[in-house]
């Protein structure tokens, strides 16, 4: 791969907690450092999974700047290659206005990180997304943008919703790759009765009241391992619990709740787990699965194109938001108690830190040689 040294922002608001499309802006940030390229990564606070670094063996480099303004001034830097935009739900203008504006100052292309189209999630939803809370996504890149998702799946709903100005509008997709750097230190335990998921009880479509649904006496002796990227003392999570407790006594299982925690300690869980139920009814692209892979532990998911794409038959899986057959298919899998050693082998070259480096150093690199920024491009007014 060619390593033309880039100069490209990354602007983007974080909280607090795990988030997948948060630790993807952040992924990627790295690649790009890693790859030769100057980055810049401007947001409104460190973001927990900081402490995660793939490495600091860039051969470019990453500077964070902690700003709540996003058209700001970088130190030396009059020009940038790029400026990528991490987008959020919302209906203020204020972030996307600011971020188009820097890309304009400083004669950069504007790059937007697809991670769903309101059409695509409400397309498995029925309708229940506000589509209002997108409509900043397809405004900001109406003079020019590249849209980059991370799978073929997500790109083409990307096409049909990112129409206001299809001359100056790309669509690329690459996909993401796992912090590999921590994940090669983990060792290879050996499997153990121990079944894990990643669970969010705000957000319905994830499926996380499905898995209250799996246990049967056949479960007996085995942990159950919830990993929440929030805090869990709330209401919600009580009444979770109150059905693991039941469990408990009931079918003989045992639970555990990992709350926060780093990349090391996660690889770890899926390392030791036999299996990772993965029930969600939505993804924009499904980390856990190709994680699960990684370590050769089954995972077990609702049957969605998406995961199709990259994980093939590398998943078990079951009828789409048909929890009863997630259980039969579980129940079938501790029966049957076998391995899964070449998991890794065919997940390998999308799951490699370097590898997604190179996918995504090439297509931007590549679209330096591209002009798609409309020259009618105005800044925009901020209310």
């Amino acid at each position: 791969v060619h390593r033309k040294k880039m100069k490209i922002a990354v602007a983007g608001h974080m909280g607090q907690y795990y988030s997948g499309g948060r630790y993807h802006a952040w992924i990627w940030a790295e690649s790009l450092a890693y790859m030769g390229n100057d980055v810049y990564f401007i947001a409104n606070q460190e973001p927990i999974f900081i402490r995660d670094t793939t490495s600091t063996d860039y051969e470019g480099s990453l500077t964070w700047i902690i700003s709540d303004h996003f058209d700001i001034n970088i130190e030396g830097v009059s020009e940038l290659d790029y400026v990528f935009m991490i987008p959020y739900r919302t209906l203020s203008n204020q972030f996307y206005y600011q971020v188009r504006n820097l890309s304009m100052r400083t004669n950069a292309r504007l790059l937007l990180l697809n991670f769903e189209a309101p059409n695509w999630m409400n397309h498995y939803l029925h309708g229940s997304m506000d589509e209002k809370l997108w409509d900043q996504w397809r405004e900001t890149c109406d003079s020019g943008c590249m849209v980059i998702s991370t799978d073929r799946e997500s790109t083409k709903f990307a096409k049909e919703y990112y129409t206001t100005n299809p001359e100056y509008t790309v669509f690329r997709e690459c996909y993401l790759s796992l912090n590999t750097k921590i994940a090669n230190e983990v060792p290879s335990y050996k499997k153990e009765n121990r079944v894990v998921s990643f669970i969010r009880l705000k957000d319905k479509h994830k499926g996380s009241q499905d898995i209250l649904k799996l246990f049967d006496p056949v479960m007996k002796g085995y942990t159950f391992i919830f990993v929440i990227g929030t805090n869990v003392k709330n209401e919600d999570f009580k009444e979770f619990e109150k059905v693991l407790i039941q469990a408990e006594d009931n079918y003989g299982i045992s639970y555990e709740i990992k709350t926060k925690i780093s990349d090391a300690e996660k690889y770890k869980e899926i390392s030791r787990a036999k299996y990772l139920l993965f029930p969600s009814y939505f993804e924009g692209y499904g980390i856990p699965p190709i994680e699960a892979m990684y370590f050769n532990t089954r995972c077990i998911a609702y049957d969605l194109p998406v995961i199709h794409e990259v994980c093939g038959n590398g998943v078990t899986y079951c009828r789409y938001g048909d929890p009863e057959d997630m259980k039969n298919k579980l129940i079938a899998l501790m029966q049957e108690d076998r391995d899964f050693p070449h998991l890794r082998d065919d997940i390998f070259e999308i799951a490699d830190f370097e590898h997604g480096a190179e996918r995504l150093h090439r297509i931007l690199f590549s679209g330096l040689e591209e002009d798609w920024r409309s020259p009618f491009a105005e800044y925009l007014e901020i209310e």
